[in-house]
């Protein structure tokens, strides 16, 4: 289907590249991206620990989706009844917007789909696409759930945490809600993709409260990277926003990386069967909707299976 400095430590991870504005995404290439080590978890309310999930409750894995579904099936082939898939769906494939027909397959084996935006899009793009799901749904017994959205303006701030980045965060946050409205007077939902650590980027927020609530309000579903393969870090950096989620009645996924990075810690590339046991845990928050994996081709090549 995405050199900063974050809280003094720097480390690479992958992200999804800008493209240009009324065109949809090509399959993004990795761009350089902080991380940090975990920082002293608050007290929760409830606490946030992670448990195996029951035999009987269905595993819910979202992926995202860049270059056409081919490799759905071969996912199918690899999961059982008890295994839930959404798919954050770009529409371009091999050139061209597939994304009605690449949808109308994925949901006859199941999949729940989410169209999946990111670069630079103008709202008349937007506004056209959102017409195009809204055609859809009213001709499909199975609906499109809304737009996701994976823009990152942070790729361009030389210092994460400076004051000179309120400005374009409040650019951002207004034009997510602006979006939000469009979808909203559709009957769509929106989902945004955000990386854990902007929560910790205090001077830059222009409204002086973390980022990662402002996006959570806006947002329906807010998609977390959490760029590590450590299972022991994953609470610790998703807890702030889980636990807010929660409090305001909003849904989180905890999104994990398996494009392959030259940093062995931010993805489960080199390592793919580490992954499993992630999946296969469920963290105690009533906003955790379950996780996110970018993305499903390298996924597919892994040769992980979901039973």
């Amino acid at each position: 289907m995405i050199a900063l400095c974050c809280a003094g430590m720097l480390l690479s991870a992958c992200q999804e590249s800008n493209t240009p504005s009324n065109t949809p995404a090509q399959t993004p290439a990795p761009t350089p991206m902080p991380t940090v080590e975990p920082t002293e978890t608050p007290e929760p309310t409830p606490t946030l620990t992670p448990t195996p999930a029951p035999e009987s409750e269905q595993m819910v894995i979202s992926f995202y989706v860049w270059d056409g579904v081919e490799g759905y099936e071969r996912l199918l082939e690899r999961m059982d009844e008890t295994v839930s898939v959404t798919l954050y769906l770009n529409p371009v494939d091999a050139g061209e917007n597939r994304f009605v027909e690449n949808t109308e397959a994925v949901q006859a084996n199941g999949a729940k789909v989410w169209y999946l935006i990111s670069g630079d899009p103008s709202f008349d793009f937007i506004q056209d696409q959102i017409d195009m799901i809204v055609a859809y749904n009213s001709d499909h017994a199975e609906k499109v759930e809304g737009m996701s959205f994976d823009m990152e303006p942070w790729i361009a701030f030389e210092d994460q945490n400076s004051s000179e980045n309120q400005e374009s965060w409040q650019a951002y946050l207004d034009f997510m809600e602006t979006a939000k409205e469009m979808l909203h007077e559709n009957n769509l939902s929106i989902s945004i993709s955000i990386p854990f650590w902007i929560g910790l980027q205090t001077e830059a927020s222009p409204t002086g409260r973390p980022l990662d609530y402002e996006v959570i309000d806006i947002a329906d579903e807010t998609l977390l990277m959490t760029y590590t393969v450590f299972a022991e870090r994953i609470e610790p950096y998703t807890h702030a926003s889980l636990h807010y989620a929660s409090e305001v009645g909003k849904k989180v996924k905890v999104a994990l990386e398996m494009v392959e990075n030259s940093d062995e810690n931010i993805s489960f590339y080199t390592h793919p069967e580490d992954i499993a046991p992630i999946l296969e845990t469920k963290l105690n928050a009533s906003a955790f909707s379950g996780y996110v994996i970018h993305d499903l081709d390298h996924f597919i090549e892994s040769g992980v299976t979901l039973r």
